[in-house]
């Protein structure tokens, strides 16, 4: 092997707590992930490939995937060099939008497994509850517009659970749902339940109302775009939402400085603390290795109130495709201080271009 080949250590102690979520071999999940999501898209395979293998030497045994990310068999080659055991791992796939119906199902879970060159998956998330038509004609797609598929939620949730029975996957989540769809499926007495929502979540789009929600229904939330604050701080722009996300950056910081931490490890302890779980991501290996120093230290109260206060004063939220509701659920991306009123789309706008970036 490799200097960089070497097995890597054992994952350090975890965050205690009460995580839904097992490798095969028993051991729980750490509370953070690492995603392989569209940032590396725009990078090298060599690039990502080493954002990787620090991962894993840094400690992280979740990997977050999807089909749309393209990044998969650039994660098969680092998971075949055996830096750590596959029974220690615990890989998150997705389903795209496209792959809905009982056949697109099976496809997409075969070519994940086939370019990851696993025989299971540990999670499949629906990445978006809309399913789209694959024949969609392209200048449609370039206007935002897609074709939906008569494809209900609940039978794309029994050809994901017919591949549980199969051992193809061992659990099942969603993203970027709303309480509506976590009761569409919860209410359809599900052989399998759901155990992820993995939404956008950070400070300026806390989703507290979600969480609490979810974990009623005894669903955890995973956390995308964690660091976005400190993104859109560094972009400026004079903006209401760059001056809050300016004062998060400056809190967190504060926080930083007395535990001797970086912001990010900050933003992404205030998640850890408020039980959820961040997938965070880098193409910088020494940041992908700081990251994982989130794990072992802890916040006061005043610095949560202090981040939590920052962010309410100027709510952000990076993915908005509220324009796909009809109606819109107010417990869905919708900031804990903004009335769902002001980020329903008007009917023009559900019926024409969906308000959405589709990258997460």
């Amino acid at each position: 092997m490799s200097e960089m080949a070497e097995r890597a250590p054992s994952s350090v102690a975890l965050e205690s707590w009460p995580s839904p979520l097992r490798t095969v071999s028993g051991a729980p999940v750490p509370a953070l992930a690492f995603g392989l999501g569209t940032r590396h898209r725009h990078v090298s395979d060599d690039v990502t490939a080493n954002a990787l293998r620090a991962a894993l030497h840094a400690g992280f045994r979740h990997i977050d995937c999807a089909r749309f990310y393209g990044t998969e068999a650039i994660a098969g080659r680092v998971l075949a060099e055996g830096l750590v055991p596959r029974r220690e791992l615990f890989l998150t796939s997705k389903l795209w939008m496209t792959h809905h119906d009982d056949a697109g199902v099976a496809e997409s879970v075969n070519a994940s497994l086939a370019a990851l060159g696993l025989e299971y998956l540990d999670m499949l998330l629906i990445h978006w509850p809309v399913a789209w038509t694959r024949d969609s004609d392209p200048a449609d797609k370039a206007r935002g517009v897609t074709p939906r598929a008569d494809v209900p939620l609940v039978a794309t949730w029994r050809a994901m659970e017919r591949l549980v029975a199969a051992g193809r996957v061992r659990a099942l989540g969603v993203s970027n749902c709303g309480v509506a769809e976590l009761d569409e499926i919860l209410g359809s007495d599900p052989a399998v339940r759901p155990t992820i929502n993995q939404v956008e979540c950070h400070p300026q789009c806390a989703q507290t109302a979600l969480r609490d929600a979810c974990a009623a229904r005894g669903v955890r939330l995973a956390c995308f775009g964690p660091l976005w604050p400190q993104r859109a701080a560094a972009e400026g722009g004079g903006g209401g939402a760059a001056a809050g996300s300016a004062r998060v950056v400056a809190a967190c910081a504060a926080a930083a400085a007395a535990h001797g931490r970086s912001t990010t490890q900050v933003l992404l302890r205030w998640l850890i603390q408020r039980a959820c779980m961040p997938v965070t991501t880098s193409s910088n290996p020494e940041r992908v290795r700081q990251s994982f120093g989130a794990l072992d230290f802890t916040l006061t109260d005043a610095e949560m109130a202090a981040i939590d206060d920052a962010g309410a004063r100027a709510p952000f939220r990076r993915y908005n495709p509220l324009g796909w509701r009809e109606p819109p659920d107010a417990l869905w991306f919708a900031p804990d201080d903004i009335d769902a009123s002001e980020s329903r789309p008007s009917q023009a706008q559900s019926a024409g271009s969906p308000r959405v970036v589709l990258n997460s």
